[in-house]
C-alpha cells in the first residue's frame, strides 16, 4: 500500500471497538515513539473505565407524617439541619423514598442503596435495627405490590450527639437501566439489638450504582 498521510486516510464513520487500534506517539517531551494502542487502553488512561455513581433519593412523607421536612437546630452553631426522623420508642417507624434510574445503564449492575444518619441524642450501647426494602419497576409495571425486605442490619450509632452515620446496603435485587426504584427504611427499637435510647434523623438517601465506562 502506498504512503498516506493520517488525513489521507478512510473515515471510521461508527463509533470505534474496544479492541480498534490508533496510533500514538510515547514520550513526545522526551524519546518518541510510535506506537499502537487500543481504544480500550486510551479510555482506560483517560478516566473512560469503571466507575461509581451516586444519584440522591428522593424522601417522601410516610403515611401519619404531620411535618415534613423535620427541621434540627444544631445544639453549638444554632444552624439547622432538615431531614425525617426515626424515632425511639414503644414501635417502628417507616420513611419512604423513591429514585429514578439512569436509561443508559448496561444490563444490570451492582447497586446499593446508601444512608445518612445524624444521631439526635447520646448513649452507651448505640445500636439502632434498622431494615431497608426496595421495588424496582419499569415502565407499565403495577407499582402497587410489596416490597422486597433486604437482609436487616444493625448499624452502629457514634457516642456524640448530632454525629452522622452511614448504612451502605447492597441490594439482593438490582434494578435495571429506566427503572423507578421505590424503597423504604424501617426502624425497630422494640427489637433488643437496638438499645439507642434517642431519636435519628435520615439526612440523604442515594442508590450508588457501579458503572461501565469503557
Amino acid at each position: 500500500m502506498a504512503n498516506k498521510k493520517i488525513t489521507e486516510l478512510t473515515e471510521l464513520a461508527t463509533a470505534p471497538e474496544s479492541t480498534d487500534i490508533l496510533a500514538i506517539v510515547d514520550d513526545p517531551g522526551g524519546s518518541p515513539v510510535t506506537k499502537k494502542i487500543t481504544v480500550a487502553n486510551l479510555t482506560s488512561g483517560l478516566g473512560g473505565g469503571d466507575f461509581t455513581e451516586r444519584i440522591r433519593a428522593v424522601m417522601e412523607v410516610p403515611n401519619g407524617t404531620v411535618a415534613y421536612p423535620d427541621v434540627h437546630s444544631l445544639a453549638t452553631a444554632s444552624n439547622k439541619i432538615t431531614g425525617m426522623v426515626l424515632p425511639d420508642g414503644a414501635s417502628t417507624s417507616t420513611i419512604l423514598c423513591k429514585v429514578d434510574v439512569p436509561d443508559e445503564l448496561n444490563a444490570t449492575p451492582a447497586a446499593s442503596i446508601k444512608i445518612h444518619f445524624m444521631s439526635l441524642g447520646t448513649g452507651s450501647s448505640n445500636n439502632v435495627r434498622i431494615t431497608v426494602s426496595t421495588g424496582a419497576f419499569a415502565d407499565s409495571e403495577n407499582m402497587d405490590t410489596a416490597l422486597t425486605a433486604e437482609t436487616e442490619v444493625t448499624v452502629a450509632v457514634p457516642d456524640t450527639i448530632e454525629n452522622r452515620f452511614t448504612l451502605d446496603q447492597d441490594m439482593t435485587t438490582d434494578p435495571t437501566a429506566g427503572d423507578t426504584l421505590l424503597i423504604s427504611i424501617t426502624r425497630d427499637p422494640t427489637d433488643g439489638v437496638d438499645d439507642y435510647a434517642a431519636d435519628i434523623m435520615v439526612t440523604d438517601v442515594f442508590l450508588e450504582i457501579e458503572r461501565t465506562g469503557a
